[in-house]
């Protein structure tokens, strides 16, 4: 297909060229080699440019033998001549050439016709492949031909060592001597191409399009090539590549696989003279590619948080936006408190506000020139609001002895724990848990049940603890709320307290007294620690006067003597053991 487009262009730049006819007419015998003969039908010529009169360059499109037989249709099987160019004057040896040669014609079955018009005798063959001569060197012409039918013989001339002859496909001639053919050819002479502008090296984006391109004169053919790494080869038209055969090649949609790739064209004027134009390399850059990302946020409000991207490629810069996640327009994070780092890798956002809660944020990645950028999935962002408890709560309560007195609190948030805690003096509190004397000491409601009369005017307060890891050991402590209590006044609710009496208060030995100045006699004697536990219990009978009780078994601290008789009657009372 190529040389059918040269011979086509051949004929469109005829007015380009000169067409002449440089022959030697040998005369002075004949030579049946190679054209009528089986017994030795390889045969090798030398020329030198002086026997034709010093032709000029150009390109040799024709050649001519002149026949001294008839050799009308002349029919050869496995035909073929090599034309080549040496510094050679004459043979040393009889081998044939075996390198430097181009075959310009070659058919299996290969039919030669008288050509009309021409000298009387001369045989005209026209070169499949246009043979370039430099006008200068020395012309090596070897015909070859396995059988013939109707052959012919040719003129020939004597000078020195000018002819190798043998037998069909033998590496070495029979011999060499100084004959020569009687020879001729055509010749197209015209200017070669001239480059004015080559193709330059491209640093282009991946999945962009690129192009090589020259600027040239005398041209009337172009064939791009490229080189992955095994060596330069043509390149054809497809889904990648365009105008292979123009003078602008485009690579579409490049990939990382063209990297690296070296590009050149080869550029054929209308004499088949190529010039070979330089090579440019193809840099592939990789666009921006997001390998890892934070998917989502959580954190407390006020707390610091952070999101990050990792990208990959052709990077230049980063911009982190920020939008409402139900309106989901976004505008660009501002470089100020409370964030830092919006145009990083990582956004940064210190004392977090619950203003941001439901907020999506995301990166905008650019790349080097036009470079694809890339931006990052959406991120949400969860501001927890760590819980609080609301003002008012809990408030002091006054109860009846034996009335159960209720302590309650609201809490504005979730994720989190309730503890109760009670104390005496308002200073030192304890936490409680539920039993006999408190229900509830984990729920937003304290129950104390059944409060004696020694716990009037003690204090109790909740704390709560956040559970969500994202907010630390934050927690919050409610105002502290007092029990109190309506004193007894008769023995008719309740026994006198005013009959019994306590000493030593506080208490230093291992007994303490109790007065006994009422009518009770058989009693229940407990005593509750200010935890509300039960530490002692015992059945007493109480004599009027002093009656001493055992408390060596306990430790120091303040506790409630509760003495209840068979009718449920209760009386209580305060004491410390130091």
């Amino acid at each position: 297909m190529k040389h059918l487009l040269f011979l086509v262009l051949f004929v469109l730049f005829g007015e380009l060229a000169i067409a002449q006819q440089y022959s030697v007419n040998s005369t002075t015998g004949s030579n049946s080699y190679p054209f009528n003969t089986t017994a030795g039908n390889k045969v090798a010529w030398l020329y030198l440019p002086s026997d034709f009169g010093t032709p000029p360059a150009g390109t040799i499109t024709d050649i001519y033998f002149r026949t001294s037989s008839s050799a009308t249709n002349a029919t050869y099987t496995n035909f073929s001549i090599k034309m080549g160019l040496t510094s050679t004057s004459a043979w040393t040896s009889s081998t044939y050439p075996a390198t430097g040669l181009t075959t310009v014609v070659s058919s299996a079955s290969y039919v030669m016709a008288s050509v009309p018009n021409i000298a009387s005798g001369w045989q005209k063959i026209t070169l499949q492949t246009p043979f370039v001569f430099d006008g200068t060197s020395n012309i090596i012409v070897m015909v070859e031909s396995q059988s013939y039918s109707n052959g012919f013989s040719v003129y020939q001339n004597s000078l020195t060592g000018r002819r190798i002859y043998g037998t069909y496909g033998s590496a070495s001639g029979s011999g060499y001597d100084g004959t020569y053919a009687g020879f001729g050819f055509d010749i197209l002479t015209c200017p070669s191409p001239v480059l004015s502008a080559q193709p330059q090296n491209k640093n282009q984006c991946e999945g962009t399009n690129v192009n090589f391109s020259v600027t040239a004169t005398n041209t009337s053919f172009y064939q791009w090539q490229v080189n992955t790494g095994s060596g330069f080869v043509d390149i054809n038209n497809n889904a990648i590549y365009s105008g292979a055969t123009t003078s602008s090649l485009n690579v579409a949609t490049i990939s990382m696989p063209y990297n690296n790739n070296q590009y050149r064209c080869i550029l054929t004027g209308a004499c088949n003279n190529p010039v070979t134009s330089n090579v440019a390399t193809l840099n592939v850059m990789p666009g921006a590619t997001i390998t890892n990302q934070t998917m989502s946020g959580s954190v407390c409000e006020t707390a610091a948080t952070s999101m990050n991207v990792t990208a990959f490629g052709s990077v230049t810069s980063y911009q982190w936006q920020m939008a409402i996640a139900t309106v989901g327009i976004f505008s660009d994070v501002p470089n100020s408190f409370p964030y830092s780092g919006t145009t990083s890798p990582t956004l940064n956002i210190v004392n977090t506000p619950d203003t941001l809660n439901d907020y999506i944020f995301r990166c905008v990645v650019s790349a080097t020139g036009q470079c694809s950028g890339v931006t990052s999935a959406s991120i949400p962002l969860t501001v927890l609001t760590p819980p609080e408890i609301n003002p008012g709560g809990p408030v002091d309560q006054k109860v009846q002895p034996t009335e159960d007195a209720a302590f309650t609190i609201s809490v504005n948030g979730q994720n989190y724990n309730t503890y109760w805690q009670a104390s005496a003096d308002g200073i030192t509190y304890s936490n409680i848990n539920d039993n006999i004397l408190y229900k509830g000491t984990k729920t937003s409601t304290l129950l104390v049940k059944n409060p004696p009369l020694s716990m009037a005017e003690w204090w109790f307060r909740s704390i709560i603890k956040s559970t969500d890891p994202g907010c630390g050991i934050y927690h919050d402590t409610s105002a502290p709320a007092q029990l109190k209590m309506y004193l007894p006044n008769s023995v008719s609710n309740v026994v006198g307290e005013g009959g019994i009496l306590l000493s030593p208060n506080p208490a230093t030995g291992a007994e303490i007294f109790i007065d006994n100045q009422t009518t009770v006699r058989n009693v229940n004697v407990t005593v509750i620690d200010n935890l509300g536990r039960t530490v002692l219990a015992t059945r007493y009978q109480l004599a009027t006067g002093s009656n001493p009780l055992n408390i060596s078994q306990l430790a120091p601290g303040l506790y409630t003597l509760r003495l209840a008789d068979d009718t449920g009657k209760l009386i209580n009372r305060r004491f410390t053991r130091q």
